[in-house]
């Protein structure tokens, strides 16, 4: 049996864990909760924490009627990066929400889409550019969605910043590409090409001569 975590006082979305309330019919703890509207509803915690939940209902409805935005470039690159991290079932879910990436309150509450948009515009998005060369990119990887963590840039660095975070483990470390190229003194470009050449993490780090010594 999994162990009781009490959510009480806890936000989820739009949604304040209030009270446990009795359980649903097939067992699963459920909190009473007030979401940002008023309004009140009862939700099985694992849907809480899971992030599938995260208001009465009424942050749909706000979605499909508000920001006069929702066949925009810009409301789908805000759309994907929710389902991403809160929606178990988007492809790559596992790489995002899955490993614990969420959104910022700012970019995730009742008027997330237009804080999202605001800072879009003020940071460099460019709603012209051609399809491929204004994505959002988060600067840390392991960190979530956030004004200080994003930016715009274009496939090509996202496919490079993406590689530069790769994780090589060597001598019972682990680190990023971009981590060990620091540590060793030599550059990413280097230790990629020495990969892409079939030679082993040990001869990428340390070079071949180093080993024939």
């Amino acid at each position: 049996m999994s162990k009781y975590i009490d959510l009480t006082g806890e936000k989820f979305g739009r949604l304040t864990a209030i009270r446990r309330v009795e359980n649903a019919k097939n067992g699963q703890t459920r909190f009473l909760c007030r979401c940002d509207c008023g309004n009140y509803r009862t939700v099985v915690a694992v849907q809480l924490r899971s992030g599938q939940t995260q208001s009465c209902g009424c942050m749909r409805k706000d979605l499909l009627t508000t920001h006069n935005a929702t066949n925009t470039r810009l409301y789908s690159v805000w759309w994907g990066i929710k389902s991403r991290c809160y929606s178990p079932k988007c492809r790559g879910y596992e790489n995002y929400g899955g490993r614990g990436i969420t959104i910022c309150d700012e970019w995730l509450g009742k008027d997330g889409f237009q804080h999202f948009r605001d800072w879009a515009y003020a940071n460099g998005y460019d709603e012209n550019a051609p399809r491929g060369e204004c994505t959002i990119d988060r600067i840390d990887n392991d960190k979530g969605y956030s004004p200080d963590n994003c930016r715009w840039v274009d496939m090509k660095f996202q496919g490079n910043h993406r590689r530069n975070n790769r994780e090589i483990t060597y001598n019972g470390e682990t680190h990023t590409a971009s981590e060990w190229a620091k540590k060793i003194g030599i550059s990413v470009e280097t230790i990629f090409s020495r990969l892409d050449r079939n030679w082993s993490v040990t001869e990428a780090l340390n070079g071949r001569e180093a080993q024939e010594e």
